[in-house]
């Protein structure tokens, strides 16, 4: 499969580095466009129970979520590739979390999820 470019919008960065900075941000949702070469955010979540962060993911779309932890201040990096997405919108997303996380400095764990329940103890 050949691979695709994917443009990064500033906007990532920049919410990121806000995260980062302990602004009021605990979560980023990174979503592609529907031509699968821009990343996007789509949201940004701040001062939501871990249950409403988990009801906050869509259980059939994928995303990239930049989550901070902030009871050991650490910043995640997580995959979210539901067990129903194409081959093709996996591959997709695979290439988009490369992309992004060469731009962000400062992400402490990553994971790849494919179940909710995997995230149940953040």
């Amino acid at each position: 499969m050949e691979s695709r470019i994917i443009e990064i919008d500033p906007n990532c960065v920049n919410e990121f580095e806000k995260l980062k900075k302990k602004y009021k941000i605990e979560s980023i949702f990174l979503k592609l466009n529907d031509n699968f070469n821009l990343l996007y955010v789509e949201k940004t979540l701040s001062k939501i129970s871990q249950d409403d962060f988990l009801e906050s993911i869509p259980v059939d779309q994928p995303r990239l979520i930049i989550y901070k932890k902030y009871s050991n201040n650490k910043i995640i990096f997580i995959r979210w590739i539901p067990e129903i997405v194409q081959d093709t919108i996996e591959y997709s997303y695979s290439n988009a979390s490369t992309a992004i996380l060469e731009l962000l400095i400062g992400i402490n764990e990553y994971m790849e999820v494919k179940d909710l329940i995997q995230l149940s103890n953040l």
